[in-house]
């Protein structure tokens, strides 16, 4: 599974159960902890400071945390990702009555 494609998924859950879609920082923090970067490689990338996009991080890993019933951080993330049994060929994310993601999930 690509982290465009995982963006992709996460940017679909956070629009169907909250209506907005993830901004450029959250995809860039994503992208960076999927390839195993530390914020201050991620700010440099970004030409943001370590502490702003450390602060919005834990921001992304909240809201992912609401999105899919798990607990979800930077360290934990890709494997997280990776247990989602996601067909390539469709996205369609349901939801459980308490609001937690049902999608393949073990």
């Amino acid at each position: 599974m690509s982290v465009d494609f995982v963006i992709k998924i996460l940017d679909e859950l956070i629009q169907a159960k909250l209506g907005y879609r993830l901004d450029n920082l959250q995809r860039e923090v994503l992208r960076g902890s999927w390839q195993g970067l530390k914020y201050p490689e991620i700010a440099t990338e970004v030409n943001l400071t370590e502490g702003y996009v450390k602060e919005e991080g834990a921001k992304l890993w909240r809201l992912l945390s609401e999105v899919t019933g798990e607990e979800v951080n930077k360290s934990n993330f890709r494997d997280l990702t990776e247990r989602f049994k996601i067909d390539n060929s469709t996205i369609n994310p349901t939801f459980r009555d308490n609001g937690t993601l049902a999608i393949g999930s073990t």
